[in-house]
């Protein structure tokens, strides 16, 4: 059970570190490089 939950969490972190990972490529892309 905790092996189980600890995969599932690990699982929520990885796609949330992937998704700012995106958001931020996407932030740098459309702002002005200074």
């Amino acid at each position: 059970m905790l092996a189980t939950n600890s995969r599932y969490f690990d699982n929520i972190l990885s796609n949330t570190h992937n998704h700012y990972a995106f958001v931020g490529l996407c932030y740098r892309l459309t702002q002005p490089h200074i």
